[in-house]
């Protein structure tokens, strides 16, 4: 059966084409980002990205860091200073997961960082800047 429908060997042909993906798959890359005037205020927004990955978006993204990465330490401490605190702090244990997986730093030294060399050929790049508006909630996954 496919799309719902019993084929026999002369319907293969339609069937195939019913099944094929009208445009390839698009994968995007994009860096969170955590700049700030100053180190205190990229840490509270890169504490920000974190626990919003490793508490809101589902268990893949906080198990691969932990597991995959070797980052448990860093992700236990997100999760844990993220639990019941809307504006939780990025706790030293995880600095190191910081500054791996966002751009975390001060204006000045994002003038002298560059993401290239990084990826072959990028088209395109975007980031991604923490809301202006303080949330008040989201929903769970």
């Amino acid at each position: 059966m496919v799309c719902g429908t019993v084929i026999g060997d002369g319907d293969r042909d339609a069937a195939q084409s019913r099944v094929e993906v009208p445009a390839p798959t698009r994968v995007s890359l994009a860096v969170p980002v955590a700049l700030g005037p100053d180190q205190e205020t990229a840490r509270r927004l890169a504490a920000w990205w974190l626990s919003d990955y490793t508490t809101r978006m589902g268990p893949l993204y906080p198990r691969m860091l932990a597991e995959r990465f070797g980052m448990a330490v860093g992700v236990n401490a997100v999760i844990e200073a993220a639990n019941g605190n809307p504006r939780p702090h990025l706790p030293a244990v995880a600095e190191d997961l910081a500054r791996e997986v966002t751009l975390m730093g001060t204006y000045d030294q994002a003038k002298n960082r560059s993401l290239h060399g990084l990826l072959p050929a990028p088209t395109a790049c975007s980031s991604f800047f923490r809301p202006i508006a303080q949330r008040t909630s989201s929903p769970r996954l």
